[in-house]
């Protein structure tokens, strides 16, 4: 509490030896609003003040919302706050969700963080959802379990909703065990399901059975009896239906795996199981495109060289050498170069030995000028001792 902007303690409070007149009366308390007011003291009397403080409202900030198309539904962390675009005031600082939603566009969401005084802003460009193109077909039937036939490609059995299904009209099959065959047509619309409900009829005496066949891996080619039936589906299997009773052969065919094949024997109403786990095919290794020349020489280190090309020493193998007809020539210094052709043939190693023959022909040593000085420097000598025994006669 504070008397004209002078501390004076702590409410409740009585403060004594106030001057008469007018006075300021101030209070302050930390999370609300200052309360000031005017009092006039009179002499041997008491005021009294009574404050009742309002709490300081929390600091906010602001979120600007706008998308294109315009009019989305905004929602601020899960709260739903008016349709784009739209300025959302009051939000508390920090990070906070904001999703929207339109008709006929993906929902489209994003986290923001708001400071207390300023305004974040949020833009969104909304995709719109692509228009259906296939619909869906819901069948069921009492009892379930009855085999679902879609224009003659098996899907399964009942209960089953039957997805991707083009827009037209289309013709639905049930076959269960002990029961007659159902058949129907339906219409499908993009974007919608047709639904499929029946009730099958016993049947007291069956005359045919059925060969339920699974694949791994699915996607695979089956075949009865040499009369291809459909393939596996995606869960892996294929049911075979109104088979005559007896002996039958049951063949699996995937690209990139070995051919299987069985035999199965089918009885009256009743459903004979076929699991095929087919075995990936053997791939050939393909075959080599080029041959190797192994050359050697005596004596050895001798240079090779292949077509001109300078290979190496020998003793040594050439490799990745194309086929065909090549020329190996070898040579060491000292010896005579030593040449051959040599076929080369995929995948193998021709082999080239060489005998290498020493040179004959001698080697000169050219005259230095220190040979040639000698000689002057002896025809002078020679001179000069001649000359003297011819004085010396006389």
């Amino acid at each position: 509490m504070y008397l004209d902007n002078a501390y004076k303690g702590l409410t409740p409070l009585i403060i004594t030896d106030v001057s008469q007149g007018h006075h300021h009366i101030e209070l302050t308390l930390a999370g609300y609003q200052d309360w000031p007011t005017s009092v006039e003291v009179k002499a041997d009397e008491t005021s009294y003040i009574s404050a009742t403080l309002t709490p300081t409202p929390p600091a906010t900030g602001s979120i600007s919302v706008s998308s294109s198309p315009s009019g989305a539904r905004i929602y601020v962390d899960g709260s739903y706050k008016g349709r784009t675009p739209e300025t959302i005031t009051y939000v508390s600082p920090g990070s906070h969700t904001v999703k929207l939603k339109h008709d006929e566009y993906h929902d489209w969401s994003t986290s923001i963080k708001v400071t207390a005084g300023s305004t974040s802003y949020v833009s969104a460009s909304l995709t719109p959802i692509p228009y259906p193109t296939t619909g869906f077909i819901s069948v069921s039937s009492s009892p379930s379990g009855a085999y679902i036939h879609l224009d003659g490609s098996y899907k399964g059995t009942t209960p089953k909703i039957i997805t991707h299904v083009s827009p037209g009209y289309h013709t639905i099959e049930l076959e269960h065990s002990g029961y007659y065959d159902w058949t129907s047509t339906v219409r499908v619309k993009a974007g919608s399901t047709s639904y499929v409900s029946t009730s099958l009829t016993p049947n007291p005496s069956p005359t045919t059975g059925f060969i339920s066949v699974t694949s791994s891996p699915s996607g695979a080619n089956v075949y009865l009896d040499g009369a291809y039936q459909g393939r596996t589906s995606a869960s892996g299997d294929l049911i075979i239906v109104a088979i005559a009773p007896g002996h039958h052969t049951v063949s699996v065919d995937l690209s990139g795996y070995q051919h299987w094949e069985t035999g199965v024997d089918v009885t009256v109403g009743g459903t004979s199981y076929v699991s095929a786990s087919l075995v990936p095919a053997h791939v050939p290794t393909p075959a080599p495109a080029t041959g190797a020349i192994a050359v050697s020489s005596s004596p050895s280190g001798a240079n090779v060289y292949l077509d001109d090309t300078y290979k190496g020493i020998t003793p040594l193998i050439i490799t990745d050498v194309s086929p065909g007809t090549h020329t190996i020539e070898v040579k060491l210094e000292g010896y005579q170069d030593w040449s051959t052709s040599v076929q080369v043939t995929a995948g193998g190693t021709a082999s080239v030995p060489a005998s290498l023959t020493p040179s004959t022909t001698p080697t000169s040593t050219p005259k230095t000028p220190t040979t040639v000085l000698g000689v002057i420097v002896a025809l002078v000598i020679s001179g000069i001792i001649a000359l003297t025994k011819r004085r010396e006669r006389k």
